[in-house]
């Protein structure tokens, strides 16, 4: 039981990671898009 919350607790720690790095990302293409305007 303990096993399966680990597993259950890293696989949302890693998609918020994934996130996390996803929404970085696309700031960072919005900026450079509105600099080249």
């Amino acid at each position: 039981m303990a096993l399966t919350i680990a597993v259950f607790c890293y696989s949302v720690y890693n998609n918020f990671m994934i996130n996390i790095n996803l929404i970085i990302y696309l700031e960072q293409l919005k900026i450079i898009y509105l600099q080249k305007i």
